[in-house]
């Protein structure tokens, strides 16, 4: 951050009308003051790095509750997670109140859910979860030897695997689309990162519907083999419809009809 804040106050000397920059500038600003004052606690391969006004109590309380989303990420991979590290910021500085930094192989809360615990336990735990899917799922595909210069999976199916390992899968059928999302309205909306809007929500349900049928067909397989099997697949052929018909033996299409066929009994 504070590297970008050097950048940032460059540019403003070039263009020092900029309001856009102004308002990065700010944003920056506040995080890299966040970062001096995070100090690093280490609980069993947890590091959770947070600002020096969080009570300890508090923090332990926090800890078991990340404890228990991991837990519940890795049955789902069916896989260690190792050293985690997490970051308590003010501010993530993007829409989401959590996320997954893969470069630095980080995770990023917001302080607002730290705030609201004990209230918003079960939703820290949701978002957690869902993060931890990010970072196994990333971990997952670095250990295969598939790096990140290139889309190893569609955002759909990464978001898709985050969403069935924090358990939604259940609640994505009250959301699921009443007309099924073409491959470029999933993306777009998918994009847009805020649940809270029903375009998103929607997107979000159907790459969860959507991931758990095709998991579903690789019977016994494992989780993370079939992740490593569909990126390389798609990596190599960069064609959707036939990375999936090799490595779920569904087509795009097929698995269309297969999942309108099935919400016609969710009672939507």
């Amino acid at each position: 951050a504070k590297a970008v804040e050097k950048i940032l106050s460059k540019a403003r000397k070039v263009f020092p009308q900029s309001k856009e920059l102004r308002r990065l500038l700010v944003q920056v600003k506040a995080r890299a003051a966040d970062e001096k004052r995070l100090i690093a606690h280490e609980f069993d391969g947890l590091v959770l790095y947070v600002p020096l006004t969080v009570d300890k109590e508090l923090l332990k309380s926090v800890n078991k509750q990340i404890k228990r989303a991991l837990a519940k990420t890795e049955k789902f991979f069916g896989v260690k997670a190792g050293t985690v590290r997490i970051k308590l910021m003010s501010s993530t500085g993007v829409a989401s109140a959590a996320y997954y930094d893969a470069p630095n192989d980080t995770v990023f809360i917001g302080n607002r859910l730290i705030q609201d615990y004990p209230a918003g336990a079960a939703l820290l735990e949701e978002l957690l979860t869902h993060e931890f899917g990010h970072l196994l799922t990333n971990r997952i595909l670095r250990k295969a030897g598939i790096g990140l210069d290139g889309p190893a999976v569609p955002s759909w199916f990464a978001e898709g695997l985050a969403e069935c390992a924090a358990g939604n899968v259940k609640a994505s059928r009250n959301h699921f689309p009443k007309l099924y999302l073409s491959h470029e309205e999933l993306l777009l909306g998918i994009s847009l990162s805020s649940v809270g809007r029903p375009a998103c929500r929607q997107a979000y349900a159907q790459a969860c519907i959507m991931v758990n049928e095709l998991l579903s067909r690789r019977g016994k397989r494992s989780v993370q083999q079939a992740i490593v099997d569909f990126s390389k697949e798609y990596r190599k052929t960069g064609d959707l419809n036939q990375s999936l018909e090799r490595v779920f033996a569904l087509s795009a299409i097929d698995l269309r009809l297969e999942l309108v066929k099935k919400s016609r009994s969710w009672g939507l």
